[in-house]
């Protein structure tokens, strides 16, 4: 992305934090904001399959998520009015 904006003449430079220091327009610098970018995906990566992990989990102990039902055949009678 840094590049694509560079080729546009758009620069981009980290305004706080730890990677504030970076200059994208080094070698080290596009480098660096590589290898950061590696561990985000990868940690987003980890997170998406803990979360199926759990869901995994949770759905062979018999639990479902989601908002309890309020409806029931008393309800649905009614509600179609037989």
């Amino acid at each position: 992305m840094v590049d694509t904006l560079r080729g546009r003449g758009i620069g981009f430079q980290v305004l706080t934090g730890a990677l504030a220091d970076i200059d994208p327009g080094t070698a080290d610098g596009r480098s660096m904001l590589q290898v950061v970018g590696a561990m985000g995906e990868s940690e987003r990566s980890l997170i998406k399959e803990r979360a199926r992990a759990g869901l995994d989990a949770a759905k062979a102990q018999g639990r479902t998520g989601g908002r309890p039902t309020v409806v029931d055949e008393d309800v649905l009678t009614v509600a179609r009015g037989r």
